[in-house]
């Protein structure tokens, strides 16, 4: 079985882009937390749901 990813694999692109947010939004939300920068509730809700749309089109591609 080849396991390389290229840079067109289309699968390897969404996972970078899930693990890119997901990093973004672990790091937003202990910031606010912390009170280091007053970033929005609004704005970590927005990332969040964004998350979530991502990780819920990943499930249904991988049971289709």
């Amino acid at each position: 079985m080849n396991t390389e990813i290229t840079d067109n694999d289309p699968v390897a692109k969404v996972w970078a882009l899930y693990w890119k947010m997901k990093t973004d939004l672990q790091q937003l939300t202990l910031e606010h937390v912390e009170g280091g920068k007053n970033e929005s509730w609004r704005e970590i809700h927005e990332k969040a749901r964004q998350l979530t749309s991502i990780s819920e089109a990943m499930c249904e591609a991988a049971t289709a």
